[in-house]
């Protein structure tokens, strides 16, 4: 079940004798609601940033592979290139 802040705001219980304080039930899932949609917001944002950053890396990784292939036509690598390409994919081979 998909929930939304709006779930959680509107969401009513069914009286009982001794049931909860129908206000501190209020205020708690307002609070809830309002962290929820807090979070939520969040994470869009951080799965945006995300989708940039993965779309800059591939372009990183493109341009690398293409000047390793042009150094390998060239029959030789330049001096730091095979670091800078080593340094470069580390991040992404390695799960911190």
């Amino acid at each position: 079940m998909k929930l939304t802040p709006l779930d959680i705001h509107h969401k009513e219980f069914r009286h009982s004798i001794r049931g909860y304080s129908e206000e501190e039930v209020d205020q708690f899932l307002d609070e809830v609601a309002d962290e929820f949609e807090r979070l939520f917001k969040e994470n869009i944002d951080k799965s945006e940033k995300l989708e940039i950053a993965g779309a800059v890396l591939a372009d990183q990784v493109k341009s690398l592979d293409w000047r390793t292939r042009k150094a390998k036509k060239l029959g030789r690598l330049p001096a730091g290139l095979l670091k800078e390409v080593f340094a470069k994919i580390r991040p992404l081979l390695i799960d911190d």
